[in-house]
């Protein structure tokens, strides 16, 4: 289907916004779905050949990587309620005072705490694979074909990491007294998802929030579309995700 670019042009700005109020209403009426937005632009001609939706999703996935990495490595997943900061654990490393802190171990045997090790495993495995997909994402803005490919293996990392979190909550159990040191500093009812006396540290909401960007770039990335301009690999192949029927291929 061709579209009179001609006459699309009057209603856009050399941004690609629309001019006129009623152009304005129908898109507000739409925003809702990011796709209805996008699409609206594309047939009154006011988007290029490139999608700009990958550029956002490039963005959002690179800062979900950042956060989780900061979150994986910091030692302040878990601190004492009582003078926080001086003593934390976190899946990887742990500190017993403000300015000694170090890791469990060479190993990930090393960590005593069987559920952080799967904690360990789970985040490791995700992180690798959105790390990738960011260099995937750069990539796939001129091998548009395999987008939606990466899209799909960075939600996959997330769903790891999301996975990794949870397993992380399972083992605080074994932060209470008498539990595995050094990170037994938690009161005696502390259990899974529960914690006594004891409170997240920055290291685990970083992580928390990295997941949930994670996701919200997985929503972006499920709005590129490239169009029917895109090589026919891109409309043709169903394991890609995509549909095949014009526009949404």
């Amino acid at each position: 289907v061709k579209v009179d670019t001609r006459a699309s042009q009057s209603h856009c700005t050399p941004s690609g916004k629309l001019r006129d109020s009623h152009s304005h209403t129908y898109i507000f009426s739409n925003i809702i779905s990011l796709s209805s937005l996008k699409q609206t632009y594309i047939s009154m001609g006011c988007l290029s050949d490139f999608d700009w939706f990958h550029v956002v999703w490039l963005v959002v996935l690179a800062i979900a990587a950042i956060l989780c990495t900061l979150g994986l490595s910091s030692p302040d997943w878990v601190q004492p309620s009582t003078n926080p900061g001086d003593i934390s654990c976190g899946p990887i490393s742990f500190c017993i005072a403000a300015d000694t802190c170090g890791r469990y171990g060479d190993d990930i045997s090393d960590q005593e705490n069987v559920w952080w090790r799967w904690t360990i495993g789970f985040i490791g495995v995700g992180l690798f694979l959105v790390w990738l997909c960011v260099i995937g994402a750069v990539v796939t803005m001129f091998a548009q074909s395999f987008q939606p490919v990466v899209h799909n293996v960075a939600s996959l990392g997330g769903v790891l990491m999301l996975v990794g979190l949870i397993l992380f909550a399972v083992g605080l159990k074994n932060t209470k007294l008498g539990g595995v040191a050094p990170c037994n500093f938690c009161g005696g009812s502390t259990s899974a998802f529960q914690l006594e006396n004891c409170t997240l540290g920055v290291g685990m909401i970083y992580m928390i929030v990295g997941v949930v960007v994670e996701c919200i770039a997985g929503c972006f990335g499920y709005a590129v579309n490239h169009r029917a301009n895109a090589p026919p690999a891109y409309r043709e192949r169903k394991w890609t995700g995509r549909k095949k029927d014009g526009l949404h291929a």
